[in-house]
């Protein structure tokens, strides 16, 4: 019988890096021979939670009984159903019983999130897991806390000491512990006071049969294309500074064009590209099917990364791989893929006048094609999933000898 695997991570419906890393976690563990579960907090179905506008309902709540069984993407999956979420600290410890109920029968384990908080209840069953985290996280909300509703702000800043204890304490269970980036390492060592040596870096894989250049042009395309994919509406990812740096470019080419990728845009959002004067030359993709995201990057000719911050920023791989230059702030992860002047830019965060002035750099055709080969050549050597592959696997054999031994 293979050994079961249960993955705690965030609910893969949300989609994102988290979920890419889940996914790519699962399928790697299957084809290893494992049998694999994702287990998550099921934040996404409002009516099966316990909240603090209703807690009579936990009166005879039963939680190992409102564990769901379910599939997604056609991968197995459990929910667990969640008690007073509005409470973060609580969200993986109310619920404790559900959560041992869930991993009962696992034999491996395995956090995969953003920021670790997903690994505390494999802290609470005490045993040997392994987790590949992206972020600190008081990185991950600063910006969000700058906009967020008073009482979320109050919330955040009384937890914040629970919340970093839990952090810390899954960090230093974890074994191993895997980040996406060496800026992320120094970041978590430094905070937590861990030995650098003691986080792995393993970045996020990269499948270059998938992402790959336009082999040949399908047609006149009127001026280059400069592309930005993520959640644009999130303040974290300072989406305005590449919309007033667009405006400069497109004064100096005005052909060109700004494609934002993976939300419906926001009132501020739209407010800021009508008052940047660049409506008719961008467009708003929405959220890119999968199946369709390759041809999206390969039809555009720059990628843009205007954040404040990024643990990796699995997307600007992506763009790499199919043969763009990329344009980032000093925003973390990403600066250690983008050589500045070689297969793209790095400028400061939050200056308008580098980052257009790296961007119009890249409207010239013969800098941007080289540019373009030499962050395909990247990729190729350092992120491809064969190589990250057997990390995992040697991981996931480790793990199981360990919970063997106890």
């Amino acid at each position: 019988m293979p050994s079961r695997l249960y993955i705690a991570t965030r609910d893969p419906r949300e989609g994102g890096g988290v979920a890419a890393k889940a996914r790519f976690l699962y399928d790697t563990a299957e084809a290893a021979g494992y049998d694999p579960c994702l287990v998550f907090n099921n934040l996404l179905d409002h009516e099966t939670q316990i909240r603090l506008s209703n807690p009579m309902d936990l009166v005879g709540f039963d939680q190992t009984a409102a564990i769901e069984s379910t599939r997604i993407h056609g991968r197995e999956a459990k929910k667990i159903p969640l008690i007073f979420p509005e409470i973060e600290f609580t969200q993986s410890i109310a619920n404790s019983a559900a959560w041992r109920e869930a991993l009962r029968d696992g034999d491996v384990f395995f956090a995969v999130c953003g920021t670790n908080l997903c690994s505390v209840p494999l802290v609470k069953l005490g045993v040997p897991f392994g987790s590949w985290t992206g972020t600190l996280l008081w990185e991950d909300r600063t910006d969000r806390l700058t906009s967020a509703p008073l009482i979320e702000r109050v919330r955040d800043r009384l937890s914040r000491p629970i919340l970093e204890y839990l952090e810390r304490t899954g960090y230093r269970s974890a074994d191993p512990a895997m980040v996406v980036s060496d800026y992320t390492a120094e970041r978590i060592a430094s905070k937590h006071g861990l030995p650098r040596d003691s986080i792995d870096v393993v970045p996020f894989p990269i499948d270059t049969t998938r992402f790959y250049p336009l082999q040949a042009e399908t047609g006149e395309q009127s001026g280059p294309v400069v592309l930005f994919a993520g959640r644009f509406n999130d303040p974290r990812k300072n989406v305005s500074l590449l919309i007033d740096s667009f405006a400069t470019v497109l004064e100096a080419h005005p052909d060109s064009e700004l494609w934002l990728m993976g939300d419906e845009p926001s009132e501020r959002v739209r407010t800021l590209v009508a008052d940047a004067g660049v409506s008719g030359a961008t467009m708003f993709c929405g959220k890119v099917p999968a199946d369709e995201l390759p041809e999206r990057y390969r039809n555009a000719d720059v990628f843009a990364i205007p954040s404040n911050q990024e643990g990796l920023a699995i997307v600007g791989l992506e763009a790499m791989a199919s043969g763009l230059p990329v344009v980032t702030t000093q925003c973390g992860g990403p600066t250690q893929y983008v050589e500045d002047g070689v297969n793209g830019y790095v400028v400061p965060r939050d200056d308008r006048q580098a980052f257009s002035e790296a961007i119009t750099a890249l409207c010239d055709e013969e800098r941007r094609d080289t540019m373009g080969d030499a962050a395909r050549d990247l990729v190729e050597r350092e992120y491809a999933e064969r190589t990250v592959r057997e990390w995992f696997v040697d991981a996931l054999e480790r793990l199981e000898t360990k919970r063997n031994v106890l």
